[in-house]
């Protein structure tokens, strides 16, 4: 009894901790398409699947506000918009959120003149006004006194679904339904239905308003006009067919945008110039929304199914590409999390929606892959690895993908010799990689592919879940009939259980498995955890890591979502009840060098029982090359290296191998021009020739610091 005390108490303490923002950090998806944006002075905050974010695009930091650190139910967000002191509205299912820049406070039907709580949209109008739209009417926010227009004291309707509400010149505000149009000039209502003479549909879907008092509303016909009392329906324009439009818009520029699907079209002095979507991505995407600051450049938010990263900021000549969460994860279940052998973090995604892909962190930067930049068959990743030589393995649902320094090549079934389409397993063994799942076991080494047989293996390796690599270089290969371990050319085998699903190696060469239950070898010994003598409630382990201090953490399989943590003498828990964590399957675990966990599930969490280090929260969601740039890279004889210079300072660029030897410098004058570039020839200060590998080139200007990579072949 007086243990279970014991344990209970440790317990509080540990979930209160663990409600703690300081200890967890939870990074969601963003989706394809965010919901809505504004400018912020150089900045922009944008509203998605992941809740709130604000990005600097000059350094790329950015800042989430979501239901597990904000002051939001859900991550679901309807509307931005900034008054006249700056402070930040937003519209969500349960009322309005302002932020002032420190602090936030809450609107809901209970302390405004909010007809309803879902707050759909939000305008501010010329008077300083900010009007909120909800499917029972508005409320009016002004000088710190609330207004209500309903059924009962407007033309509104008493249910309507709402579409767009936008603020005219004239500080009237308009509102687009599926039950017509109303506008409101500050003193009377005007409705505007489906009649002859007015509009030939009632279901408006959005607003675009011209300094000239021109109103234009896109309907599912085309577009409407308004000007000084009349309307007019338009069908063409410039030629163009106004069906299935994406959007409409005017700029702050007074430009007259359309977009469509595969291009934007800009009416500038009764002149068109067309945008093609080709400029924006060699891959399928869509326009889907446009707003500009007030130098005329556009921001663009894209229908983006392949990446992540679908906020596009165009000057009308260079193209930038954002995320629009401040990690850009693909999809919503993270299946695979590494240290690679080029020191980055790689974390692989997949969900049942034909959405993913793989991204690597490394000292805050972030860098996505997937169908758009990488050579996939499907977005799928199911594992991944990364050999010796660079290249990264992704296995995919419909073939394996190699891609690095030595080209790209898809492999499929027939390719490689096992037929079942979800390999599970990949592990990197050197320059090469073994491959498993549910027929067995493939290699891949010097150039060709050879099946693992049950003859060479001693064992069938039919349902291989996992293989993997310890510090001596074995590779423990674990399937349905248990364990096969290859040592310096010899296999051995141990079938004391089977069903095998991870491993995890400690520092005193003892081996962990994960089988439903968790057995533990050492000293010639195997132990058994499981429901029925340890702090485990099911036999239902999936995945194991093992921190610095060698505490093995355990993820579980459906239905708990949980992760337990055992020291050697007490077993504890992480799940829903204590935590972030949701109630879904541990996909993957990893623990860092700070003992940071990082959690694969639904979403990835990370957690620290010790603080989270600011070194793992990604700052940078723009790669290097927005400040420098190694080009070709690979290279073999001679590499250019480029970057902007921020300030008029001198610079100087310096290239270490990667014990950390200064191999060569390089004096960049302060005359020098914005974008300085030299030629590296692949020597050092003494004019000898450097060896093939990896090298990390240092730009230092002033205060400023900032590093990229190198990989020099023969």
């Amino acid at each position: 009894m007086k243990r279970l005390l014991v344990l209970f108490l440790f317990l509080l303490v540990f979930s209160l901790l663990c409600a703690q923002s300081e200890y967890w950090h939870t990074y969601f998806p963003g989706g394809n398409c965010l919901s809505d944006y504004c400018l912020q002075g150089s900045t922009i905050w944008v509203s998605s699947a992941a809740g709130l974010m604000h990005l600097d695009p000059q350094t790329g930091e950015c800042t989430q506000y979501n239901y597990s650190n904000g002051p939001f139910s859900t991550n679901l967000i309807y509307s931005l918009c900034l008054d006249q002191s700056d402070r930040l509205w937003v519209g969500v299912m349960d009322g309005i959120r302002c932020f002032d820049g420190e602090t936030w406070q809450s609107y809901d039907t209970l302390n405004s003149s909010l007809p309803d709580a879902k707050v759909l949209k939000i305008a501010r109008d010329t008077n300083n006004a900010i009007w909120f739209a909800t499917n029972y009417g508005l409320a009016r926010y002004c000088n710190d006194q609330w207004d209500a227009f309903t059924a009962a004291n407007s033309e509104l309707p008493a249910l309507y679904l709402v579409r767009d509400l936008k603020a005219d010149h004239a500080g009237g505000i308009w509102l687009a339904t599926d039950q017509g149009l109303f506008h409101f000039d500050g003193t009377e209502w005007e409705s505007y239905v489906e009649a002859p003479g007015s509009l030939p549909f009632n279901n408006v879907s959005q607003i675009a308003i011209e300094l000239n008092g021109v109103c234009w509303f896109r309907t599912s016909g085309g577009l409407l006009k308004y000007n000084d009392g009349i309307w007019n329906s338009l069908t063409v324009m410039n030629g163009e067919s106004l069906s299935n439009l994406r959007g409409v818009f005017v700029d702050l520029l007074d430009r007259f945008w359309i977009l469509k699907s595969d291009r934007m079209l800009l009416r500038e002095l009764d002149t068109w110039q067309e945008y093609s979507i080709d400029l924006f991505a060699e891959y399928n995407l869509d326009f889907s929304t446009l707003l500009s600051d007030v130098s005329g450049t556009l921001w663009l938010g894209m229908l983006d199914t392949y990446s992540p990263q679908s906020l596009y900021r165009f000057d009308g000549t260079n193209i930038e590409r954002y995320s629009i969460c401040e990690l850009p994860l693909a999809s919503l279940f993270v299946t695979e999390i590494f240290r690679g052998v080029d020191g980055k973090i790689w974390i692989g995604t997949s969900d049942g929606n034909e959405i993913g892909g793989y991204l690597s962190i490394e000292d805050g930067i972030v860098e996505c892959f997937g169908m758009f930049n990488t050579p996939m068959p499907c977005d799928h990743v199911w594992a991944l690895g990364q050999d010796h030589n660079l290249n990264m393995w992704i296995s995919t649902c419909i073939g394996l993908v190699r891609t690095g320094p030595e080209g790209s090549q898809v492999y499929h079934n027939a390719d490689i010799g096992i037929y079942d389409d979800y390999q599970m397993s990949l592990c990197a063994v050197g320059d090469g990689i073994w491959y498993g799942g549910n027929d067995g076991v493939t290699r891949y080494q010097n150039g060709s592919w050879s099946v693992l047989t049950a003859e060479e293996a001693g064992m069938n390796l039919a349902g291989c879940k996992v293989i993997k690599t310890d510090a001596q270089n074995r590779v423990w290969i674990g399937c349905t009939a248990g364990i096969c371990c290859f040592d310096d050319g010899e296999f051995s085998q141990i079938t004391d259980f089977g069903s095998i699903r991870d491993f995890a190696f400690g520092a005193n060469d003892d081996v962990w498995v994960a089988h439903g239950a968790i057995s533990h070898y050492q000293n010639g010994t195997w132990t058994t955890y499981s429901s029925e003598n340890s702090g485990l409630s099911q036999d239902n382990i999936n995945t194991l890591a093992l921190d610095q201090n060698q505490v093995l953490w355990a993820g579980t399989e459906h239905p708990q979502g949980r992760v337990y943590r055992y020291d050697g003498i007490m077993w504890t828990y992480l799940d829903s009840s204590n935590s972030p964590l949701q109630d879904f399957q541990i996909k993957a675990l990893f623990a860092d060098e700070n003992n940071t966990i990082w959690i694969g599930s639904r979403y990835l969490y990370c957690y620290n029982e010790g603080g989270l280090p600011t070194s793992i929260q990604p700052h940078e969601q723009v790669p290097p090359a927005q400040y420098g740039k190694v080009y070709p890279n690979p290279f073999r004889d001679q590499t250019t290296i480029r970057f902007s210079k921020q300030s008029s300072n001198n610079a100087r660029i310096n290239i270490y191998n990667l014990k950390g030897q200064k191999l060569r410098s390089y004096q960049i004058n302060s005359a020098d021009k914005a974008e300085p570039e030299i030629v590296w020839d692949g020597l050092d200060d003494q004019g000898r020739a450097c060896a093939s590998g990896l090298y990390l080139i240092q730009i230092k200007e002033g205060n400023r610091s900032f590093g990229m990579k190198a990989l020099r072949l023969k």
